[in-house]
Order: structure tokens, then sequence, then C-alpha cells
């Protein structure tokens, strides 16, 4: 799993998570992946995730990712990783605030 923290404001950042073949396998036997949010650089502690994109990459593509970050060229690396987003409302994708879990089982949660 690769993380790539993009300062979008002042005050905030965006995490753009990059999962891949191995990752997916070991959530798939209840493995939780974590993100130690204070091992990022100095500039991003004290701001805070404003979103968190989920991505999928093969090693390759991670591979150029990491080049064209290197490059200096995280837009075009952001750009690579999510060209296939699509907002499809059938399939889930909504714009609707979000709910906690228990609410959306209809159980009761403080």
């Amino acid at each position: 799993m690769h993380c790539i923290p993009a300062i979008v404001s002042e005050h905030d950042y965006d995490l753009f998570v990059i999962l891949q073949d191995d990752n997916i396998a070991r959530i798939k036997t209840y493995d939780p992946a974590e993100i130690l949010t204070a091992s990022f650089p100095q500039s991003h502690q004290a701001r805070k995730i404003r979103n968190v994109v989920i991505m999928y990459a093969t090693e390759k593509e991670v591979a150029k990712v990491i080049a064209m970050c290197e490059a200096g060229d995280l837009n075009n690396a952001l750009k690579y990783l999510s060209r296939g987003w699509v907002f499809r409302p059938e399939c889930g994708d909504n714009n609707d605030p979000y709910r906690h879990a228990c609410e959306l089982e209809g159980k009761d949660h403080a």
C-alpha cells in the first residue's frame, strides 16, 4: 500500500491510498489496512485530512506514479491513478452526507 498525502489548502490535505493485489488479498482475510498519519511529513501534521481517496494500481503502475511524484509531477500522477473515475449512482455512488454504519443497519448508536 502506498499513500500520497496532497496538501490542498493551508489547513487541509487529501489522502490518496493506493492498494495493490497483495493489500486486497490481506484485507479479504480480515487483516485490516492501517495508515499511520503520524509518519507523514511534518508539513502535514498541523493539517486535517479533508478527503480519503482509495485507488488500485498494479506494481508497474505504482512504479510509474512514484517516478512522476519524484519528478514533481503530483497532479499528473493523481490524474493517472484516477483515470477511470466515473460517478455511478447505480453502483451506490452518491453525494449524500455520510451516516454512521449502525444507522444504516437501523440500530441506535451514541
